[in-house]
């Protein structure tokens, strides 16, 4: 006998191939782009962005700068310090200033593993942060703060000098342990102390390298130099073991530790690591015979140690030899290097053309891509890619894949000069780029006019939102409840799924809501049984929320429940059961109704339903938990308005 005998079962199956929220682009856009500054000199160095798209940005600026929404600072003399948040659409919610009457420079932020922002930079003289003063030991001094998402100081250090003492970049390991790239010194000041740890240059300019702890107490600091030669430390790094690598420039011969290394031109790339207690493992150089330099320096999850910068008409990285364009002195072109954890060139790429091209910062997110920012002259080629600069030097931004290979370039700029010195990413892949233009730029459709001779920049470049790419939905209809179901190839920020019901020429009402996957890649299915409806037409859609609040709907699409022409008792299911079943009935009018439970000996066992039914499909769950093995006999008594009179039984049979 079939389990649906007597039961009539519409199944409505809808399927919506391809159907998107919203659709994704093939290849990335500028999302937005925003001009900060005013009638002075500002520039952007350095941005990161937190787990809900939150972005923080540090540089400097003079005057007065205008950061939108309302927000603005005022500078205390010529360059002053800012670090300022934006939501994700680019808003500002608030800036910090510091500073005193000369110059003073934000170079790097970080976010802590706890949320809190960690921020590295220098001044000249005395200087205010918040409420907290500073005063320099010679013409620049170091300072190292952290702040809360709110913008207050929660601790600031000073690295002291009597000559500069100057960082470049910031990181972060697991542990909240932070590392500072920096120089410090000259011929005449050869000091420098970081907490209570006093360096020494080895005879001139030397790079240096401070690791703190999360409440910003020194744990150690290193120096790399030589006697007659400059060095700087331009970018830091750490691995999940709290390893610390670290990229700049060498000229001549310089000490790092033990190791000694000497330059093959003018200034060499360096690439050092040093381990957790700040000794050194291995420190390596590259270059060729004029002026080569590192200038940020990343970790891949994939085991690779990834470096960019500049070289000037050719340098050896290993064995890979690369040649600018031209080939002639004073052809700079951009590089590409991954070495191991051992610190042994795998391999090395160029890009640019005969003009000055150089990268200046590279991260690398958890799948392995890399995200590299930084500027070109003339026409210049990536890969396949090829630029030309609106005006002398335009910015590039660049996005790599995991295997090393460039999936996108974009330019922006205009007539005047632009660099790219800040680069970060979100968990949706997104590139964000910060630095600073002259006069009129373009990114992509947008315009940014400067209000000085440069203003910073802020861009966020990737495919348009996509929320969720919906690849199925379906509708399936059986007695009066309706099975929801639906996939997603895709999920970006996904907070979860309203679905929403209404009867034809009615207003969508909410039946129940779904929780999302957040972000995902890879496809997801979702169901939803929407039970005891009475007969008619309905139309269900979804309203896929993101974790901002914001929303989209899908496209509706329609059922229709039939009102049963007879009343209809039909057989449970399942059957055998063992301890539940599902009895379900039909009705074509209002009725009085009762559904009884009988024993085998014809004893009442249980009546569970008794009162006034609406027309329609209608399923009962039956629990026999407390019941005994046997066979039972359900009976449906039922009085329509109408005066028709139905009664009906059947068995079913439990077993333990």
């Amino acid at each position: 006998m079939s389990l649906y005998t007597n039961k009539t079962a519409l199944i409505i199956s809808i399927v919506l191939l391809s159907a998107v929220f919203a659709l994704a682009q093939v290849a990335p856009d500028f999302n937005w782009s925003k001009s900060i500054g005013g009638t002075g000199k500002d520039y952007g160095r350095s941005l990161i962005v937190d787990n809900a798209g939150n972005i923080y940005t540090t540089g400097y600026y003079q005057n007065t700068a205008n950061f939108g929404n309302g927000v603005t600072l005022t500078s205390f003399g010529n360059y002053d310090f800012y670090i300022a948040k934006f939501d994700s659409v680019g808003n500002a919610k608030w800036a910090k200033g510091g500073g005193g009457t000369l110059t003073d420079r934000g170079q790097g932020v970080v976010i802590a593993p706890d949320g809190n922002l960690l921020v590295t930079g220098h001044f000249y003289g005395t200087a205010t942060f918040n409420d907290s003063s500073l005063t320099s030991g010679g013409n620049l001094d170091m300072m190292t703060m952290k702040y809360d998402t709110s913008g207050n100081i929660l601790w600031i250090r000073q690295a002291a000098s009597v000559s500069q003492l100057a960082p470049y970049a910031i990181a972060v390991d697991a542990n909240g342990n932070s590392a500072v790239a920096c120089y410090f010194g000259s011929s005449t000041a050869l000091t420098a102390t970081f907490g209570g740890v006093t360096l020494t240059t080895n005879g001139n300019r030397d790079a240096a390298l401070v690791k703190y702890d999360p409440n910003g107490n020194v744990l150690w600091a290193v120096n790399m130099g030589g006697v007659n030669s400059s060095e700087e430390s331009n970018d830091v790094c750490f691995d999940p073991l709290g390893n610390v690598y670290v990229t700049g420039m060498f000229n001549i011969t310089a000490n790092f530790g033990s190791t000694v290394l000497t330059s093959n031109g003018l200034t060499d790339v360096f690439i050092a690591k040093f381990d957790p207690n700040g000794n050194l493992l291995w420190a390596k150089n590259a270059g060729g015979g004029r002026n080569d330099e590192g200038q940020g320096i990343t970790y891949s999850p994939a085991g690779y140690i990834y470096v960019v910068g500049v070289f000037d008409s050719a340098a050896t990285f290993g064995a890979v030899n690369l040649v600018s364009t031209t080939g002639l002195a004073g052809d700079q072109e951009i590089f590409f290097a991954k070495l191991d954890l051992n610190g042994n060139f795998l391999a090395a790429q160029k890009a640019g053309g005969a003009g000055d091209d150089n990268a200046n910062k590279i991260v690398a997110d958890a799948a392995g891509n890399l995200y590299v920012i930084g500027e070109f002259e003339g026409t210049a080629t990536f890969d396949t890619h090829q630029l030309t600069s609106a005006g002398l030097k335009d910015i590039a931004m660049v996005k790599l894949g995991s295997n090393d290979q460039i999936l996108w370039v974009k330019q922006a700029g205009g007539a005047g000069t632009e660099n790219g010195n800040g680069v970060a990413f979100d968990l949706g892949g997104n590139f964000y780029g910060t630095g600073y233009f002259q006069q009129v730029a373009s990114f992509g459709t947008t315009q940014l006019t400067s209000a000085g001779s440069e203003d910073i920049f802020i861009t966020k470049i990737g495919n348009q939102p996509v929320p969720v790419e919906l690849s199925a939905f379906n509708a399936a209809v059986s007695g009066s409840s309706v099975e929801i179901s639906w996939m997603t190839a895709t999920e970006t920020n996904n907070f979860g799924f309203d679905i929403e019901r209404k009867i034809v020429d009615g207003s969508f009402v909410s039946s129940a809501f779904i929780k999302g996957n957040g972000t995902k890649t890879t496809p997801s299915s979702y169901s939803y049984i929407d039970e005891n409806l009475s007969a008619g037409k309905y139309l269900y859609r979804l309203k896929q929320i993101d974790l901002d609040g914001s929303f989209t709907y899908s496209k509706s699409i329609e059922v229709e429940i039939n009102q049963p022409e007879k009343f209809v008792l039909n057989q449970n299911f399942p059957n055998p059961f063992n301890p539940s079943t599902a009895i379900s009935f039909e009705m074509p009018v209002e009725a009085n109704v009762s559904l009884t439970i009988f024993n085998s000996l014809g004893e009442e066992v249980i009546k569970i339903v008794k009162g006034t039914l609406t027309p329609g499909n209608h399923i009962i769950n039956f629990d026999a938990g407390n019941l005994s093995s046997g066979i039972y006999i359900y009976k449906l008594n039922a009085t329509g308005k109408n005066g028709e009179l139905f009664s009906i039984s059947k068995k079913m049979t439990l077993i333990r």
